[in-house]
């Protein structure tokens, strides 16, 4: 119940910084998902359709609405937590991800999503607490660990740390960002 009124708080605050017209949109999606599909990771699922489909605003906001009503999906948090973190509302993502680390102690994904996160709130070392955990458990599948660790080695200065972290993230997943 906790984790689920927290889901309902992060979104009504999201809701509140979100463009009306965006909203109006985002409630019609959602409730034709409902419609179709009673189940919260096929609710989840629709959310992440819309992000593919570059609408991010309903994408997080249906997110929310699902995260918000029925939170025992981890896959839908972990997802929820994503988007607030690729939009800059890590705050509200380190909870919900921190929560699955209580469940999912060496989840390589939810570590590597808790460094990313520490990392868009600019605090370096405890983000690459969480990327060295992942690279330690998961090596050679720990991209976004080793993305977060090339940030982290060219913010110390050491350019050549940094290519080489950056060379592993890339062998394993490449990105135009990389």
């Amino acid at each position: 119940g906790e984790i689920k009124n927290y889901c309902r708080a992060v979104h009504e605050a999201v809701k509140k910084q979100m463009n009306p017209k965006a909203i109006e949109q985002a409630e019609k999606f959602y409730r034709e998902i409902q419609s179709k599909y009673s189940s919260p990771a096929a609710r989840g699922n629709g959310a992440i359709s819309c992000y593919l489909t570059n609408l991010t605003l309903q994408s997080i906001y249906i997110m929310g609405r699902v995260c918000s009503e029925e939170a025992f999906d981890a896959n839908n948090i972990n997802n929820y937590a994503a988007l607030l973190t690729n939009h800059g509302v890590e705050q509200g993502a380190i909870p919900m991800l921190m929560y699955l680390r209580s469940k999912y102690d060496k989840n390589p994904i939810v570590l590597s999503n808790i460094a990313l996160a520490w990392m868009g709130l600019g605090e370096l070392k405890t983000a690459e607490k969480y990327a060295d955990s992942c690279i330690r458990y998961f090596p050679g599948h720990s991209h976004q660990a080793q993305y977060v660790k090339s940030i982290v080695e060219e913010s110390n200065g050491n350019r050549q740390g940094a290519v080489s972290q950056l060379q592993q993230s890339i062998g394993q997943v490449y990105s135009a960002e990389k």
